[in-house]
């Protein structure tokens, strides 16, 4: 297994968000209402696919291969303007009961803590393949950061709605980002400038009793994350 790396698995969302061009590649912004929308649904900004730019067929398919279930920047809704969507096009502002159906607030899955001390910056997210996750931020340049590692990682039943629960816990001290994926720069929201212990405790306190949790090294972890 990989330095840093907790333990693989197979589940997990991911977010970002587009609009304006930006140095070659596209990057949007969610609006104050499209995200206290999302809070109000209790749908962590992470789990929400950057589409901007791109066409029905073409963010449906990205969609289902990353597992994610709403997008935004497509074409405005028709009734109210809305560019939150399904993977199947529905305005989720407009009819919020086909968030229900969709939401994968209980598909099994890793939520995990990760950390850039270069940045001082620490991640709350979701994953399928907890082993690969830090190479995959170090190799997206997640916040600009190209040092991530794995610190804390919990396999829970309802992935979605824990890793929510845990940001929200820590809202006060979110800050956003950005980073490259598939040649597209794109901004992400799911990054704290907070202690270890205090992200380490929104997490813990967010999963359910009696779940493992594996921890790398938390006297290491307390010293750069102080």
């Amino acid at each position: 297994m990989r330095p840093g790396a907790v333990q693989a698995s197979k589940y997990g969302p991911n977010l970002c968000r587009n609009d304006r061009l930006v140095a070659g590649g596209r990057m949007g912004e969610l609006s104050t209402e499209e995200l206290d929308f999302l809070r109000s649904q209790k749908i962590a900004a992470s789990g929400v696919f950057d589409a901007t730019g791109m066409r029905k067929p073409e963010y449906a398919s990205a969609m289902k291969e990353a597992g994610l279930s709403f997008a935004f920047g497509t074409t405005p809704c028709g009734n109210g303007g809305h560019t939150l969507r399904t993977r199947h096009g529905h305005c989720i502002q407009c009819n919020t009961a086909v968030i229900a159906y969709q939401l994968r607030h209980h598909k099994p899955g890793h939520v995990y803590l990760a950390g850039s001390a270069a940045s001082g910056l620490l991640k709350i997210g979701t994953t399928a393949d907890v082993g690969t996750r830090a190479w995959q931020l170090c190799n997206w340049r997640y916040g600009g950061a190209s040092d991530w590692e794995m610190l804390l990682a919990s396999h829970v039943e309802n992935a979605g709605s824990v890793e929510f629960a845990a940001q929200d816990k820590l809202r006060d001290r979110a800050t956003a980002g950005e980073y490259w994926r598939e040649g597209r720069r794109q901004s992400c929201y799911e990054l704290f400038r907070c202690s270890y212990d205090e992200a380490r405790d929104a997490v813990l306190s967010a999963v359910p009793a009696n779940t493992r949790t594996e921890e790398r090294d938390l006297a290491r972890a307390r010293s750069l994350w102080a």
